[in-house]
């Protein structure tokens, strides 16, 4: 591209920061990827940031300078997490991130949750009003409060699932994947009809870089733009990964029923089948 931007990524080494810092890369841009390893920090490529030290956050004014600061670092809380352990990675750490953006002039893309607006909402719309239940929800809200309040030019994503090759496994459907790449039938508890609609991890990438290239602001939230019942969506992994199988399925209570309705200012998702034959090429690659 004619004008080389230059991108900083947190949580660049992990599932959803890796595949954007990938994608920025393959269109053009200058990508500086952060590590809490130091032993990992390579000239611009990579640079030393730790979430749960603010020192090293205070440290990138005066030094450095990005078009855009891509903030998809966290600590991450479904296992378990209290609020005290989230407050200054999730909390702490976007704040100072959001005051580095404001003195620079700096674009910032944040990712939060969708379910800032509660775990067991059931339809959750631009409208719904926050009601964070559990301490991770929490933060990531409070974390938002910061960026609205820093005056930096920002574009908050409130996020739904995200599915993908070698995804975290505290989401069903990675589960499900990972399973049926070993070949073994994913597992159906219940009837399956609570419906889905969960986000492909490089439609996340590839609506970072249209959030960029758009110069796109505010808050928006972010999710697939088909919606599935848990049943349909594991036989399409089967039909993809294990033709003439079937889910396993086992009496159990059904899923509530979520489902996030996406902002139209984003770029449009890809189909959950083509999505997952995405996942079978990479895996076989």
């Amino acid at each position: 591209m004619s004008d080389l931007k230059k991108i900083l990524v947190t949580g660049a080494t992990g599932f959803i920061g890796s595949a954007i810092a990938e994608r920025l890369e393959e269109v053009g841009y200058q990508v500086t990827r952060t590590t809490r390893r130091q032993s990992e920090v390579d000239g611009e490529s990579m640079l030393y940031l730790d979430l749960s030290r603010p020192e090293t956050i205070i440290g990138l004014i005066g030094e450095y300078r990005f078009d855009t600061i891509v903030h998809f670092g966290a600590r991450i809380g479904w296992s378990g997490e209290i609020e005290e352990e989230l407050f200054i990675p999730n909390v702490i750490a976007t704040g100072l991130l959001a005051n580095f953006a404001q003195k620079t002039d700096s674009q910032l893309i944040f990712s939060s949750i969708a379910v800032v607006c509660g775990v067991t909402a059931e339809k959750i719309t631009q409208d719904s009003p926050i009601g964070p239940d559990t301490p991770y929800g929490k933060s990531k809200w409070l974390a938002e409060e910061l960026v609205n309040a820093s005056g930096a030019r920002h574009c908050i994503l409130r996020i739904g699932g995200v599915f993908g090759l070698n995804g975290p496994d505290h989401l069903g459907l990675n589960r499900a994947i990972a399973g049926a790449i070993n070949q073994t039938a994913p597992q159906l508890h219940g009837r399956g009809n609570a419906r889905r609609n969960y986000v492909y991890l490089w439609d996340v990438a590839e609506t970072v870089e249209h959030i960029i290239r758009n110069n796109i602001e505010g808050t928006h939230l972010l999710a697939g733009s088909e919606q599935s019942s848990i049943r349909s969506m594991l036989k399409e992994v089967c039909a993809v990964f294990m033709p003439g199988v079937n889910p396993v399925q086992h009496f159990g209570d059904d899923a509530t029923e979520q489902l996030i309705m996406p902002s139209s200012d984003l770029s449009e998702t890809r189909s959950f089948r083509s999505a997952l034959e995405d996942i079978r090429d990479r895996a076989i690659a």
